[in-house]
């Protein structure tokens, strides 16, 4: 599937791998049938998506401190 960010960044991504570590991903995609989405991200930059990515793949992610709030939001948004 593929993520696009606010300033129009596409990252692939696995449905799987998503649906597995957020609830809001699951119920997203439990209502499409398409085998390979495109779901846009209003408010998230290509950073931000990475960093989520980041975290979702490999468990940690490295955020500067000044980051931390925007990425909690992110995270709590998307039901990480």
């Amino acid at each position: 599937m593929t993520l696009v960010s606010e300033d129009f960044k596409h990252i692939s991504a696995h449905k799987l791998v998503l649906s597995a570590c957020s609830e809001y991903f699951k119920r997203l995609f439990q209502g499409i049938k398409q085998t390979q989405p495109v779901i846009c991200l209003d408010g998230v930059n290509s950073t931000d998506v990475q960093n989520v990515l980041d975290y979702v793949y490999d468990g940690e992610v490295k955020i500067h401190q000044e980051d931390l709030d925007r990425f909690l939001n992110i995270a709590n948004k998307l039901k990480l």
